[in-house]
């Protein structure tokens, strides 16, 4: 199971609705993966469950949080994607995307 999660206060929040949909299309459906959409807490904009990476689980968690920095980093199953800009959240998106079908290289 792969749980995509996120700040449901970050700025500009279609742009992260927008990854959020492209990624789970392509795993979904490209890649056959079960994937989950969630908060990181409660909101009434989204209906959705409330998670958060937890380093020992047997899931994989795309977090997508607002930060002063661009990033994605990589802690055992947790994948966090930062960024002022919520734009950057897509462009992240998609490189993930053309690497795990090995169109770009990992680096």
């Amino acid at each position: 199971t792969i749980i995509l999660t996120f700040d449901p206060n970050i700025t500009r929040i279609g742009n992260v609705d927008e990854a959020r949909f492209e990624l789970t299309q392509f795993l979904a459906f490209d890649l056959g993966k079960n994937v989950v959409n969630a908060v990181m807490y409660n909101n009434s904009t989204y209906q959705l469950p409330v998670d958060e990476c937890t380093p020992s689980s047997d899931k994989v968690y795309i977090t997508f949080l607002q930060s002063n920095t661009t990033e994605a980093s990589i802690n055992n199953n947790c994948i966090t994607i930062t960024s002022p800009f919520s734009s950057d959240y897509i462009t992240y998106v998609e490189k993930l995307m053309y690497t795990l079908l090995n169109i770009i290289p990992e680096q």
